[in-house]
């Protein structure tokens, strides 16, 4: 992807990092490789939800690299008012490095101390996302990953969807309630009408499906009560 230029320098908002550059992957466009990688990615999203529980529903990734003497400075993965990034993934994809060469993620812990993961080919390293500070240090050649985020429905989505579900419920059931008082013919509701007692509790409204056969039940019900 680098070699055909399918990568585009990398940014912050507005701003530009210099030696960095980019490509999200895009489900459509997938080469063969990638569609592999994006499988196991999947395979492992499902068995941390599984073993976890963790409510991971998706997964983005990018393809970066750094140019020599390029880094990241330290950064949560958890986006500002954004908390839908739980699992952060970083695969490497850089043959026969050697830990001199540098670019190491520098992995904070709560301690205060902090582990470096060497970006050899083949590691995966997972954290989550905003629990742990990271940076990339700066590496001698170019250094090769794909970062994933393993996401959760945001707070406000799930907010929003359990009050449409509250308000959606109740429609559901008028409307079920109106389309079944349609289906009564109209003639029907006319002979309730003209045999509807003083008290509106002696007789009950024509229900939806009777037909004419409520029509004659509800004869004998207004004869034998002597409603006149």
């Amino acid at each position: 992807m680098h070699d055909a230029q399918l990568l585009t320098p990398a940014r912050v908002g507005p701003i530009a990092l210099p030696g960095f550059c980019a490509a999200i992957a895009r489900t459509r466009a997938l080469s063969t490789p990638q569609q592999a990688f994006a499988k196991r990615i999947e395979a492992l999203r499902i068995a941390l939800n599984r073993d976890l529980f963790l409510g991971l529903v998706d997964s983005e990734s990018d393809y970066a690299v750094y140019r020599p003497g390029a880094g990241y400075a330290r950064h949560v993965d958890c986006l500002r008012n954004n908390d839908s990034r739980v699992i952060s993934a970083v695969f490497y994809l850089n043959e026969a490095w050697q830990d001199a060469e540098g670019g190491a993620l520098r992995l904070y812990l709560a301690d205060q101390s902090y582990h470096d993961v060497f970006p050899r080919a083949g590691t995966l390293l997972l954290f989550l996302s905003a629990q742990f500070e990271h940076e990339v240090l700066p590496a001698a050649r170019d250094r090769m990953s794909i970062a994933c985020w393993m996401r959760q429905r945001l707070k406000t989505e799930v907010r929003t969807q359990r009050w449409l579900t509250s308000m959606i419920t109740p429609l559901r059931i008028r409307l079920t309630i109106s389309r079944r008082i349609s289906l009564v013919p109209i003639s029907t509701w006319c002979r309730w009408l003209r045999a509807k007692p003083a008290r509106s509790h002696d007789i009950a409204p024509p229900a939806a499906g009777r037909g004419q056969a409520f029509d004659s039940v509800q004869e004998r019900r207004v004869r034998g009560r002597g409603v006149h």
